[in-house]
């Protein structure tokens, strides 16, 4: 997209006269194009008049008033390395025919950061690449999370209601769907169907309070049978920030009871669960976050790709329990760098990053392990244009 921006140009010509000095202002054709004003560069571009210009004569340029350079030859130069949301004023002077100096100023403002959000995983295999594309709405929230390879796609798909609310989920080909119910803009019902269209799990969350809910788990077959596997009554607690604390599982048919706790560190970041003492810390870097979209009910896996609270590869065990979470829609500020569980390092996570600090690319080693993972290319569009 081009800005063209049309100044008026002074010429101040000042008499060696000794009564007084005389002023001369007239038009001319010369002119400054600011073209792809981004963030942090612009290029700037000026034409002057062929009756104008003095030959020979260099351009000097100014940038708000700090001499860049003053021997420009060419018509044309590109800033970069600006600040976002800022005014700055470009300054180009050169000496015209009649020996004096001429200035051309012209003011412009580098766009807003906007924020940037994921649209494509790019997996890179010795044998080959896939990929998982994301889309979003104008709220900026996920709509759609494609896998397009697979012999029938694999599409999890988002709605929100008219308070921006998650209020379904459906993932293709196979069986899970997650739907949700409000009471006064609150959760009041959440149903989870998971399996195949034939035989499929029911999750059923009913009498949400502040503090607690339950959970109702049935195994139901095509034509009607079912069979109860079990109820479970959720304590959970919130911190300060809203966010998942701490939870209580009990197993209302068995007594047994299972335990679940969070730490966060004061950016924000999920530094340490514990199940059961089973004890993960998370290590980040100072970068911007590359998963841009909330963490879902059963976002654990598509493919071979696991994404779970916001994390990438997560053990199992952990995985299995924090994806039927209501209330852990987990958005970190920083990337992980290394999963500690128990004491030792088992992953790793290394980036290189784009202009704008997000992770451009992830590069994860399993430590002791013969396990290996592709890279992955991440790419973004920036959230102003949606």
């Amino acid at each position: 997209m081009k800005n063209y921006i049309y100044i008026l140009l002074i010429i101040s010509i000042f008499s060696c006269s000794s009564d007084d000095d005389s002023i001369e202002i007239k038009d001319s054709t010369s002119k400054i194009e600011l073209e792809n004003i981004t963030t942090s560069s612009v290029n700037v571009k000026w034409t002057i008049s062929e009756d104008d210009k003095l030959d020979g004569s260099l351009f000097a340029l100014y940038l708000n008033d700090d001499l860049i350079d003053d021997e420009v030859s060419s018509n044309e130069y590109f800033f970069q390395n600006l600040t976002p949301s800022t005014q700055y004023s470009v300054k180009i002077s050169y000496e015209n025919i009649n020996n004096n100096l001429v200035t051309l100023q012209e003011d412009f403002s580098t766009s807003a950061t906007g924020k940037l959000l994921l649209t494509n995983y790019i997996f890179l295999y010795s044998s080959g690449r896939d990929s998982i594309s994301l889309t979003y709405n104008e709220n900026e929230q996920l709509t759609q999370k494609l896998f397009p390879r697979a012999i029938h796609p694999i599409s999890s798909n988002y709605y929100y209601n008219d308070d921006n609310k998650i209020s379904k989920l459906n993932r293709f080909p196979h069986l899970n769907k997650v739907t949700f119910n409000y009471s006064s803009n609150q959760i009041d019902e959440i149903t989870i169907l998971k399996g195949d269209s034939d035989v499929y799990y029911e999750f059923y969350y009913s009498n949400f309070t502040n503090n607690s809910y339950n959970v109702i788990q049935t195994l139901k077959r095509f034509g009607g049978s079912e069979d109860f596997i079990n109820e479970k009554n959720i304590d959970y607690t919130l911190n300060s920030d809203d966010c998942l604390s701490k939870l209580t599982i009990t197993n209302l048919n068995t007594q047994e009871v299972n335990s679940l706790t969070f730490k966060y560190s004061k950016a924000g970041n999920l530094i340490e669960m514990d199940f059961d003492g089973n004890v993960l810390n998370i290590e980040y870097d100072n970068s911007n976050n590359f998963h841009t979209y909330d963490a879902f009910l059963l976002d654990s896996r598509i493919y071979n790709f696991k994404d779970s609270g916001g994390l990438l590869f997560l053990n199992d065990e952990f995985i299995e329990v924090i994806k039927y979470l209501p209330f852990f829609i987990n958005k970190n500020v920083n990337n992980p760098t290394k999963y500690i569980l128990n004491g030792n390092l088992i992953r790793t996570f290394d980036y290189e990053y784009n202009d704008l600090n997000y992770p451009s690319k992830i590069t994860i080693q399993e430590v002791d392990s013969s396990i290996t993972y592709p890279e992955i290319e991440l790419h973004y569009i920036n959230s102003k244009t949606l």
